[in-house]
């Protein structure tokens, strides 16, 4: 009984911590990594919990159902903060993995159960923490990525060509009202002929 009670709570603890750190993290992960996660945790976590539920009560109708309602909602939690796809594939891997855990503990009843759930717990635990350290990888690397891409270039540098047009539209106005105004006193050779020395009689 202590067996399978441990089972259960690191089920509960290890699945709500996984999916915590998918909803936290969730716009660090593509369709593709939140479809492998939740399949993994539903898969996972109904399959544990099927064989634990077979071996408790001896039956497939019980076990079975409350198995795939579990993966179901594990699977469904999972992927959708991400996309509706990815939940999709959680929801079936949980139900896969909820109708293998019922049968396996329903067929192990007699013959060491408690060493199945053991094993079964062993190998939830091992593959929970990978999937764990597959989440905490990926949000490293996408950081890493975006904070390494280039900054965003302004407007204005997008295109000098525009920008060295416009200033320099603005000087020539600015220029040429200050000359018709007589703020600028234009160069001896480029004053009118009659005030330019070169062209007086």
């Amino acid at each position: 009984m202590l067996v399978a009670a441990s089972a259960m709570l690191s089920v509960i603890f290890l699945t709500g911590y996984s999916l915590l750190l998918i909803h936290r993290h969730r716009e660090y992960l593509t369709c593709m990594m939140t479809m492998m996660l939740a399949m993994g945790v539903a898969m996972m976590g109904s399959l544990l919990i099927g064989t634990v539920l077979g071996v408790l009560f001896n039956e497939m109708f019980a076990p079975t159902v409350y198995a795939v309602l579990v993966g179901m909602a594990t699977g469904y939690s999972a992927g959708r903060p991400v996309h509706l796809m990815a939940s999709l594939d959680g929801m079936l891997a949980g139900i896969m993995g909820g109708m293998m855990g019922a049968m396996l503990g329903v067929m192990v009843h007699g013959e060491a159960p408690i060493y199945t759930i053991g094993f079964m717990h062993l190998i939830y635990l091992f593959t929970m923490m990978m999937i764990i350290r597959l989440i905490h990888e990926e949000v490293i690397e996408r950081r890493r990525r975006i904070q390494k891409a280039p900054q965003p270039t302004p407007w204005l540098l997008q295109k000098p060509w525009s920008y060295s047009l416009l200033v320099g539209l603005v000087l020539l106005i600015a220029v040429d009202q200050a000359l018709f105004s007589g703020e600028i006193a234009l160069p001896r050779l480029l004053q009118f002929p009659e005030a330019n020395p070169l062209f007086s009689p």
